[in-house]
């Protein structure tokens, strides 16, 4: 009897230490789970949008890769909300930038071909939206590229425009202190910045060398193919200067050397892939060094780290031969649409992941929600804070819908992908996929799974037919374009 006592006394005792370990804890782990309050918290903070060209998430840090790209990245993602489920509107630049801008799904507002679409001045874009709402704004990026600096319309809303690099050479990161300086110059006005870098975009590999423990992982021998493709871009193409003629400079040159270019990443086995990759992850190191620590290192020596929301984002993702090329626009599957999206909060104690479905769309009103501003009614994505607040029944995406060029579609749920071609050439006009069970999408179950590929495919026909097109007029390419530039752009979404 004594015995039992003790033993039912030693039983109490570990409960006992079990529970007030369990109290101790308790008010830190229920804060984490607790709604918090973000809507209009945030009114007159500056603002940074940051778009990564063609980067992947699954090569930073914050999103569970095991090379340590990205610690600038990982420190506001520490402090802020990383969406583990985000996607592009469009599978390449030019509509998903304009997507980003106006909240827009591409087959809405129509920006999809380089040297021929506009977009329209009756389009709220977010630099409007803030201009107008008393922010100083600008932009950082390549006022070359015909996909974003040079695309008519696309800048709507930005005060002033800034150089990064020069296209025709794609370095553009010595210009990252000019965003420093802006900085530090308009530090007094609440601002509105955004930096659209391509140092993580494929085609630029062969112009950038960065000697850090990345770029160590290639053999001499591929840097020397690299460099070779370097030296006939730097001779034979000209910067992108006079507008009468660009269309020809780059219908003949350009052209000719990203077709070249092409062949010669067609021709790749598993190594060179590695090495490849490997100049990736050099490229992310140093924009996340440079760029990214660079502007926190800014806002930190002026007083407005606390006082600026950054976002980190990309356009679209890239393929790495995981379909069997190295490209994008092309297709849609999720390594070319699945992008980083991570919002930097200030007062957020800890950083906190969310794995509900969002879109690059959601990014204007999720932000406006934010800093207390209006969003316009013709905003097509979703108000996304009440799932950074934590609520327990938010307004959520419960479909992502995504454009490639020549006419590709898709429609995706967490579980299943649903995509659509145009092109009747094609021997596969659709697939659909199980992400539960095949999330390299593998297995098309076009065929074994038809109810399934029929309510999405009637769900993607319902979305086609509910959207509001801005841009019906049709225009002409630009001067100087050819049919084979034409072509190419119809075809890839790229000249």
């Amino acid at each position: 009897m004594i015995r039992r006592k003790k033993h039912i006394n030693m039983k109490m005792f570990i409960l006992g230490i079990f529970l007030g370990y369990f109290l101790f804890f308790l008010p830190r782990n229920v804060q984490a789970v607790e709604p918090l309050k973000l809507s209009g918290e945030y009114k007159g903070s500056n603002v940074i949008l940051i778009i990564l060209d063609a980067l992947r998430p699954d090569h930073l840090s914050c999103y569970g890769y095991s090379g340590k790209t990205s610690p600038n990245i990982d420190a506001l993602a520490d402090r802020g909300v990383i969406f583990t489920n985000a996607f592009s509107a469009a599978s390449y630049t030019m509509p998903a930038v304009a997507s980003i801008f106006t909240s827009l799904y591409p087959y809405s507002h129509n920006i999809c071909l380089a040297f021929k679409d506009e977009l329209p001045d009756n389009i709220p874009t977010l630099a409007k939206i803030l201009n107008a709402s008393g922010y100083k704004t600008v932009w950082f990026g390549s006022n070359d590229d015909p996909n974003s600096g040079a695309a008519k319309g696309m800048l709507n809303g930005f005060l002033a425009r800034n150089e990064l690099g020069e296209m025709s050479q794609f370095i553009e990161y010595h210009g990252f202190e000019a965003v420093r300086a802006w900085i530090n110059k308009n530090r007094q006005q609440p601002f509105f910045l955004t930096v659209h870098s391509y140092m993580t975009h494929e085609s630029i590999f062969p112009f950038l060398r960065f000697n850090d423990k990345f770029s160590r992982n290639v053999s001499a021998v591929f840097k020397d193919e690299l460099d070779s493709l370097n030296m006939d871009r730097l001779t034979d193409v000209p910067s992108f200067i006079s507008e009468d003629n660009k269309a020809c400079q780059l219908d003949s040159l350009g052209l000719r050397w990203r077709r070249a270019y092409e062949i010669f990443l067609s021709g790749f086995d598993k190594r060179r892939v590695r090495e490849f990759r490997a100049l990736l992850d050099s490229s992310i190191y140093r924009a996340d060094r440079d760029l990214i620590g660079g502007i926190v290192d800014e806002l930190k020596e002026n007083g407005l780290y606390d006082k600026t929301i950054i976002i980190i984002t990309a356009d679209h993702g890239n393929e790495y031969k995981e379909h069997g090329s190295i490209n994008h626009g092309l297709t849609l599957y999720d390594e070319c649409i699945r992008v980083p999206l991570i919002y930097y909060l200030p007062g957020l104690s800890r950083g906190m992941r969310r794995d509900s479905l969002a879109q690059s769309i959601d990014i204007l009103p999720t932000l406006l929600s934010l800093l207390s501003i209006p969003i316009p009614a013709q905003a097509q994505g979703a108000d996304l804070v009440g799932i950074l607040e934590n609520k327990s029944h938010p307004p959520a995406n419960e479909f992502v819908f995504c454009q490639g060029s020549a006419g590709i579609l898709s429609v995706r749920t967490k579980r299943w992908k649903y995509i659509q071609r145009g092109n009747d050439s094609l021997k596969i006009n659709e697939e659909l996929f199980d992400l539960k069970v095949d999330p390299a999408e593998r297995d098309n179950l076009i065929g074994s799974r038809d109810k399934i590929a029929r309510r999405l495919k009637e769900r993607l026909d319902l979305w086609k037919g509910s959207l509001v097109k801005y841009n019906i007029k049709t225009s002409e390419f630009s001067p100087g374009v050819t049919d084979r530039m034409k072509e190419s752009i119809r075809k890839t979404g790229y000249w």
